[in-house]
């Protein structure tokens, strides 16, 4: 039996992601649900601030 959590650990640890990732800094915000960015996405159009 494989532990996951030993072989994601050891797996980061190897790649040197601490090294390229800052964790300290915020996530980026997730993107919206489909239906709110179509919304979205036509109000800007509508208003000319997209093309």
């Amino acid at each position: 039996m494989v532990a996951l959590d030993r072989a994601l650990c050891e797996t980061c640890r190897d790649a040197r992601y601490d090294l390229h990732i800052n964790y300290r800094q915020e996530l980026p915000p997730l993107p919206p649900p489909p239906e709110d960015a179509a919304w979205l996405d036509a109000h800007l159009r509508e208003h000319g601030l997209r093309r």
